[in-house]
């Protein structure tokens, strides 16, 4: 029989059997001497499972700080700040839980509390999943998987987990023009990020910023850039991408205003974005997001007449399926590139 002892206002639980040797913290005795009765009663049965009482906020930590080290020395490019925030965010909600807490209730209450749009919990469900699975790897930890599966599964059944809805939204350029016009007293000249964003296709991070382009990537007098350590489904790499005249025009300009820093667009993506939206209601120009260019800038790479291929050497996707969500071609201007539209 196992043993108990106190230890101030909680009580010990202590197993020793078969080789097995496992303890628990209970804030009463009865929980602790019907726990080791259930384990034993396990252990004798070879049903027992250890039961991982790591507590879940620590672990997020530990889990960023290794990702961080793994991936500076294997020179990967950093990690996302999306991961990092949302991997925070989760660690604020669920650190008080251990991982033999994380039931499938638990993590069922979570999602349907969370009240935000199902593509949000379904983000927050991803990187869950992304701690548990990188601390069971590389941590021997033993999170209770089938438990989270089992949670993710009931919430999309309810609606509370589901994909992003595809947006269709176009940016014209008389929009960019006008929100450009609205910017007020900012160092940011809008019009010109928003326009090499759309004819790059390039991700915000990509384009602007620490992790962006340097003038040292500039390759081939000008006409191509280096992305480096771009996103990769499997591992980030190195993409030498062709830059369109009207984006290496853009450059140019670049030059005169931040020729003497070593990035192009030397500008944090995330203060760009926030210009942008508020510039955007200065404009009333409805619903039109900084990442939106990007879906925009895929669709005008179709409409010029690019291949798939090609687009996707522009635009960095390595799934055609993604790259389809992004692409919103106008019918129209199918018609006219071919010549076949009637006037």
């Amino acid at each position: 029989m196992g043993s108990i002892q106190q230890r101030g206002s909680s009580w010990r639980a202590i197993v020793r059997k078969e080789g097995v040797s496992v303890t628990k913290t209970f804030p009463k005795k009865k929980l602790a001497s019907s726990w080791i009765r259930t384990t034993e009663e396990g252990i004798v049965t070879g049903k027992y499972r250890h039961l991982d009482d790591t507590n879940f906020g620590v672990l997020c930590k530990r889990v960023l700080l290794d990702m961080v080290e793994i991936k500076r020395a294997t020179k990967q490019r950093p990690l996302g700040e999306s991961t990092v925030r949302t991997i925070e965010a989760v660690r604020k909600s669920l650190g008080d839980y251990s991982l033999d807490q994380l039931t499938k209730q638990v993590l069922t209450d979570y999602g349907v509390g969370r009240g935000v749009k199902p593509s949000t919990v379904a983000r927050d469900f991803s990187h869950i999943s992304v701690v548990l699975d990188h601390a069971q790897i590389r941590f021997d930890a033993e999170p209770l998987l089938g438990e989270f599966q089992l949670a993710r599964k009931t919430l999309k059944k309810l609606g509370v987990i589901s994909e992003s809805d595809q947006r269709d939204r176009r940016a014209t350029d008389e929009e960019i023009d006008l929100i450009d016009a609205h910017k007020g007293r900012t160092s940011y000249n809008l019009g010109l990020l928003a326009r090499f964003s759309v004819l790059t296709a390039m991700r915000a991070g990509e384009q602007m910023g620490v992790k962006g382009i340097m003038w040292s990537d500039l390759h081939d007098n000008g006409q191509t850039v280096l992305i480096r350590q771009r996103k990769h489904p499997k591992k980030a790499r190195d993409e030498l991408v062709p830059l369109l005249p009207e984006a290496q025009d853009i450059i140019e300009v670049m030059r005169m205003f931040t020729g003497k820093n070593k990035q192009i667009f030397p500008f944090s993506p995330n203060s760009v974005s926030n210009q942008w939206r508020k510039s955007r209601n200065r404009a009333a120009v409805i619903d039109l997001r900084w990442h939106d260019l990007r879906h925009e800038g895929v669709s005008r790479l179709f409409e010029r007449g690019f291949d798939i291929m090609a687009v996707s050497r522009f635009s960095g996707h390595k799934d055609l399926n993604t790259l389809k969500r992004y692409t919103h071609v106008n019918p129209l201007q199918i018609l006219e590139s071919k010549g076949y539209l009637k006037t």
